[in-house]
């Protein structure tokens, strides 16, 4: 016998068919519930003490306890009560001493107190099926209830076949009325494909989702999972698509605890928290009211991401929402710095507003990527903390250089998994690579050598190399010790900021380290335990037991479309199931306030919240005052979040409004009391214009058809763009079944003259006030107001030992007569040189070697036009920041370009892409121009300060989820430049005084010389995120057919001037100058002599 396989407890409804017969070693008896056990350790009835009514299916009864070997499960064949315990022997003779105890005369409390020949806890069958809670691990019909609590945080619902996350899945499960296609009728009950309904855009209503397994549904009706496991030994497991090193942690099995209930089913959730308070699990209050009991637990409010917060409040006092969200607030994810462009003085700025909000009766509530760890962040960079997670280790098998960018490893177990992240980490180096090789000799290929800012370095054969474990945002996770740090930060921040809601995005129900429920819950343990005040709302998007007990309401985003009534419709339907049977208040979703929006617009959505009891996410910006009907919108929010929390709706309303189909009307006509209508839309109803004889009616006819009772009838008017601004409607008349008539007295213009005059001016007036507005910096920018706040993220290159009378770069140029500088001050002044022999030969074959490059990775080149007119600098941002110093040809109003960003990108002005089309790569060679004011002195002399240069640009034009990492290609891309030009470089992360007007990112590279002793930058990659795109209305269609702007990039790759002063003064030698291998054959000599 091997007694120290046994891995899991487990307390389980399934694999037994003995039967009970009618001898009971043991009757335990609650207020509402009896539980019989029988001497071979099985619960064989759980009798409704009102009814007599037994819930348990007569052949299925339920072990007390379970084992679990990894293979096989082991059932108990003996059970022996003595006083306060059972004593259970299983199959394998492994004995099992558990304690009982019944607790306020409301629940079974049972606990593992020991146990030989080692492992699990067990599940509860039962015959109800028509509320199965799988995250509460509640089950009822509108009767009676079964639920059981686990009682610490390494007791976790489940299985242990199934892996230890709180996992779901969908199936093809109709309820009453639904259709389910013919192609599909023979998978009706099955499990299929997981849906990503940001992705569909919807889920087919046919479709059910179940979130977790502490519940779960059987023939015979539910059963009720938990487990334990021994974690203490590491292993390796097969974990949502790679292999996960789950590293050991001193967590034993024993002690693990469940309460087990039954009880009428309206008394399911006051039994909940009599087992929080009694047996120390979360019990948060808000003003003195448990969570899950309180008024309004599931408000509707509003996320504001802008930067005026005093028009957050205001538009929250419009809406008489009490919660306002303001999105993130962390300089990065990790060590979570407050210190940012909303809150450049951290915690007392964001105390002072929460304290400001308070006052107003509004809490603020803040985002966070829950377990996420920024690259940016110092657990990062410049020295990788120890403490991130990792998917396995390997060795490396061959020594390498800090610029080898092929690396030899052992073996690629853990390295097949990509992921957003391709990193690996070497003692304190981070190295990204692009992939591993299939056979051996195995290698990561194409690797970035000191990623992220930390340092290149050189490592010998037999070093350890670690896999590090990235996240969906291009981050990492920290490992479960480090997590728990960021439990308690996050806590440090609430106690700090005085922020009243914490959201936790990016929490999956699991933990990415592979510990799964248990590594989740000690996050959130570490979080909640360090709190001050427990009174904390918090939210999320995918929960698990243990959460259930802190967390007021789940709710996620983002379905910004543009059709309202087709935004993820059947997902949110989906969701109130989910809330209803597991005892959580009804939200449903994230919304965003169009522009567009009109009244029945918003009323669709309040319909939809009157009708679950269901609170919601409201996101406001700005653009509402652009909307004519702003305050009427506001107040049919308010109307109805007064009607739905005065619980004045009857089920047969209710009912109604839960169809999306059904549109309604509320009007407020006193305290307390509405009138609420049911009516119809109708639109696309156009009269259009034409010409008529004398006398003959100017009619267009439409029929409209109002089911419902009789109700006042709205009508939208608009004039549809003719194109003359002549139109208008005047003396218009509605005749009602030929005989009643509406006389309207209004005339609607289109083309009034004067008006439109003004309204022109002050259109004109306005754009121009914004085109000397800025972008706004990421949170990732550094802070500061010029390039002694540039944060050097990476260093490369090999320094340069120089001959002691090394001479720079103008010196050099005329030595060997490769530019004449006074010459071009001859032909045109100074900045204009002349290149000659060999210094033009080195030019053509920079660009040559730079357009190939560029090819190779997927660029398409382009050829521009060196001019361009006035849209396109305003395009690209060049008009009205930098017109000073562009050359402007005046008569034709024509500017020479500074750099092909502005011919390339502006090629997309006005253009709406298909997303099948994105990302694009242009890149170009030009000749660049640029009025730089005279600066004297050594900055300038030579190549170093020029009117007139070439260079190659790169393009591109991306979705904005995929921008982040088109801009760490393009920066990947001209650092393998400077590696293949064979110069020292470093990487600059600009701050936000010393960017560009235009950029929300950006990085520049500068190379050193070595004569000059000092920095020159070669080239700036930059994100603009929406900034240009918007300007340029540059767009792409998504999948749902919805229009949304793009991001744009460009960077140099590169400039040429400083590359060639770098390239002269850094190759210099006694004998000549040495030409880089990489540039040979496009030289045609490797010497300059």
């Amino acid at each position: 016998m091997c007694f120290d396989k046994i891995k899991y407890l487990y307390v389980l409804v399934l694999l037994c068919f003995c039967s009970c017969g009618q001898s009971y070693i043991e009757e335990i008896t609650t207020e509402y519930a009896q539980f019989k056990i029988n001497d071979k350790g099985y619960i064989c009835q759980i009798i409704n003490r009102e009814n007599g009514k037994n819930y348990l299916p007569e052949d299925k009864p339920s072990p007390v306890l379970q084992l679990y070997d990894g293979e096989k499960y082991i059932l108990p064949t003996r059970l022996k009560s003595e006083g306060n315990k059972w004593t259970i022997t299983f199959e394998n003779n492994s004995e099992a001493v558990v304690s009982k105890e019944v607790k306020s005369d409301s629940y079974v409390r049972l606990s593992l107190q020991s146990l030989t020949n080692r492992d699990s806890i067990q599940a509860i069958a039962t015959t109800i099926s028509q509320y199965i809670g799988e995250t509460v691990g509640v089950v009822r019909d509108t009767v009676f209830a079964i639920g059981v609590q686990a009682l610490n945080i390494f007791t976790t619902e489940g299985v242990p076949h199934l892996g230890d996350d709180a996992t779901g899945a969908f199936y093809i499960n109709p309820l009453p009325g639904q259709t389910v296609p013919d192609e599909l009728k023979d998978q009706v009950g099955k499990k299929i494909s997981d849906i990503n309904v940001n992705e569909e855009g919807d889920m087919p209503e046919y479709v059910r989702q179940w979130r977790g397994n502490a519940a779960v549904e059987r023939p015979y009706g539910s059963d009720i999972q938990f487990e334990a496991r021994d974690w203490r030994k590491e292993k390796v497991i097969d974990y949502v698509g790679r292999r996960q090193t789950v590293t050991a942690y001193d967590q034993d099995f024993i002690g693990s605890a469940i309460a087990l209930f039954a009880v009428p089913s309206s008394e399911a959730v006051d039994v909940i928290g009599k087992i929080e308070l009694q047996e120390g699990l979360p019990h948060p209050l808000i003003d003195g009211e448990w969570i899950k009991t309180r008024a309004n637990q599931n408000p509707a409010y509003m996320l504001y991401e802008g930067s005026s917060l005093d028009n957050a409040l205001n538009y929250a006092d419009s809406c008489n929402f009490h919660l306002v969200h303001i999105g993130d607030i962390f300089k990065s994810w990790g060590h979570f710095d407050l210190h940012t462009s909303r809150f450049p003085n951290g915690v007392e700025e964001i105390k002072a507003f929460t304290d400001k909000a308070k006052a107003r009766g509004i809490k603020i509530g803040v985002h966070t990527l829950t377990m996420f760890t920024s690259t940016h962040d110092a657990y990062v960079s410049p020295v990788p903390s120890d403490s991130l997670a990792i998917s396995g280790s390997s060795i490396l098998t061959k020594e390498i250089t800090d610029t080898d960018r092929d690396i030899e490893i052992e073996s690629p177990e853990f390295f097949t998994y990509l992921g957003e992240t391709r990193s690996a980490k070497i003692g304190t180096e981070i190295i990204g690579y692009r992939e591993v090789t299939k056979e051996k000799p195995y290698k990561l290929i194409d690797c970035t050598r000191g990623q992220f800012g930390t340092k290149p370095s050189n490592h010998k054969s037999g070093e350890k190399i670690d896999k590090l474990l990235n996240n969906c945002y291009s981050g990492f996770f920290p490992n479960l010790e480090l997590s728990n740090v960021y439990g308690q930060r996050l806590a440090e921040v609430c106690n700090e900021t005085g922020i009243g809601l914490m959201d936790f995005d990016g929490y999956y129900g699991g933990s990415p380290t592979g510990h799964g429920c248990m590594g989740a819950s000690m996050f959130l343990k570490q979080w909640f335990d360090k709190l001050d005040e427990k009174n904390m709302i918090s939210c999320g998007s995918s929960p698990f037991h243990y959460w259930w007990h802190i967390y007021s309401f789940m709710n996620w985003g983002e379905p910004w479309y543009d059709n309202l009534r087709q935004s993820q419709v059947n997902y949110r339907l989906e969701n109130q199931r989910y809330f209803e049977r597991n005892l959580m208040p009804g939200m449903l979703g994230w919304f965003k306030l169009e522009q567009t929006y009109r009244p029945e617009d918003i009323e669709w959505i309040q319909a939809r919240s009157a009708a679950f009891d269901a609170g919601y996410l409201l996101r406001v910006d700005e653009s509402v005052e652009k909307n004519g009907f702003k305050s009427q919108l506001f107040e049919a929010i308010r109307s109805w979040q007064e009607l739905r929390n005065s619980h004045l709706l009857t089920n047969s309303q209710r009912e109604k409004m839960k169809d999306p189909k059904n549109e309604f009307h509320l009007e407020k006509t006193g305290s307390n009391s509405w009138n609420l209508y049911e009516l119809t839309l109708q639109s696309n109803n156009v009269h259009k214009y034409r010409q008529v004889q004398t006398g003959e009616p100017l009619l267009s006819k439409f029929v409209f058809d109002n089911p419902y009772d009789n109700q006042p009838v709205q009508f939208y008017g608009m004039i549809k763009d003719g194109g003359d601004k002549t139109g208008k409607i005047s003396h218009l008349k509605i005749l009602i079944n030929g005989s009643a008539t509406i006389e309207i007295p209004a005339e609607l213009k289109e083309g009034n003259k004067e008006l439109d005059a003004t309204m022109t001016q002050a259109a004109t007036d306005m754009q121009n006030a914004l085109y000397t507005i800025p972008n706004i910096p990421y949170d990732s920018v550094p802070e500061g107001v010029g390039a002694e706040d540039n944060v050097v993220e990476k260093m490369g290159g090999m320094e340069t030992e120089l001959p002691k009378d090394a001479l720079p770069h103008w010196e050099l140029a005329k030595k060997y007569d490769l530019i004449d500088f006074d010459l071009g001050v001859k032909i045109t002044g100074a900045g204009f040189p002349v290149y000659k022999g060999k210094g033009a030969q080195l030019q053509r074959a920079l660009i040559n070697f730079f357009l190939d490059e560029a090819r190779k990775s997927g660029y398409i080149e382009i050829m521009p036009p060196t001019v361009v007119n006035a849209a396109s600098g305003y395009g690209t941002g060049q008009l009205p920041d930098k017109e000073g110093q562009m050359y402007h040809c005046e008569v034709d109003d024509l500017y020479l370009i500074p750099t092909a960003e502005v011919p390339v990108t502006n090629i997309y002005r006005d253009v709406i892409l298909d997303e099948k089309q994105l990302p694009i790569k242009n890149c170009a060679y030009t000749q660049c121009f640029r009025r730089e004011a005279g600066s004297y002195g050594k900055d300038v002399r030579g190549l170093n300060r020029l009117h007139e240069f070439s260079k190659v640009e790169l393009v591109r034009i991306d979705k904005p989820e995929h921008s982040k990492q088109s801009h760490q290609e393009m920066l990947d891309h001209v650092e393998g430049l400077l590696q293949k030009l064979e110069l020292p470089y470093r990487i600059l992360r600009l701050c936000g005084g010393d960017m560009s007007f235009t950029a929300a990112l950006c990085f520049d590279f500068e190379v050193y010389s070595e004569a000059q002793k000092r920095w020159l930058e070669v080239s700036s990659v930059s994100n603009f995120d929406t900034y240009q795109a918007n300007r340029l209305k540059c767009r792409y269609r998504s999948g749902e057919k919805k229009t949304e702007l793009c991001h744009t990039l460009n960077g140099s790759a590169l400039a040429l001037p400083r590359i060639v002063a770098a390239l002269l003064e850094n190759n210099q030698t006694p004998e000549g100058i040495k030409i880089p291998k990489a540039l040979v054959p496009y030289c045609g000599f490797d010497m300059i002599d």
